[in-house]
């Protein structure tokens, strides 16, 4: 990612507090596989309040419809991916049902959404 795409990410993360919390567990998990660690506390506390903040977020038509949303679930996507590939499959699902409706109204995926999601598909295998 270049540094303006990565500057937008944490702009974008700060202010949503699901998104904030998707980064969040991204970055603890990604410290601790890098060291070759157990998964600290911090990515089960960020995987909770992330999950929480979704499910909240999907009971309005905008929160389905919402970049937040979609970035947070991409990030649930490339957690559980990193974790354990096998629990992912529900959010990939989720994501792409969510990234369907969206296109069906004419929502475009646009900046950073479009990055993260792009990444995750040419990493997951």
């Amino acid at each position: 990612m270049s540094p303006l795409a990565l500057y937008e990410l944490f702009k974008e993360s700060t202010g949503n507090l699901a998104f904030l919390h998707g980064t969040l567990l991204i970055a603890s998990t990604y410290q601790a596989l890098r060291r070759g660690v157990p998964l600290p506390t911090a990515c089960y506390y960020h995987s909770a309040l992330t999950i929480r903040q979704v499910n909240a977020s999907l009971e309005s038509y905008e929160g389905q419809i919402s970049e937040g949303t979609l970035a947070t679930i991409a990030c649930l996507v490339i957690y559980e991916s990193a974790v354990g590939p096998t629990t992912s499959a529900v959010h990939i699902d989720g994501l792409e049902a969510l990234v369907n409706f969206r296109r069906n109204r004419s929502h475009i995926l646009v900046g950073y959404l479009e990055k993260l999601v792009e990444w995750y598909v040419r990493n997951r295998s």
